[in-house]
């Protein structure tokens, strides 16, 4: 087993890591502003007649 093996095998299982915090990340920001759109649609709702 080589030095550079271990070195390249460290560095994509970082990226792999840091990959899945970032879609983490974005899946929260996603879900929150799902929830906004969907409480503001309800929001229209009451203010209009009809509804989406």
């Amino acid at each position: 087993m080589r030095f550079e093996f271990v070195f390249i095998a460290l560095l994509f299982y970082e990226s792999i890591k840091l990959l899945f915090e970032i879609a983490c990340y974005l899946m929260k920001m996603e879900f929150s502003y799902l929830i906004s759109f969907f409480l503001f649609q309800k929001l229209r709702c009451l203010f209009n007649d009809y509804c989406i």
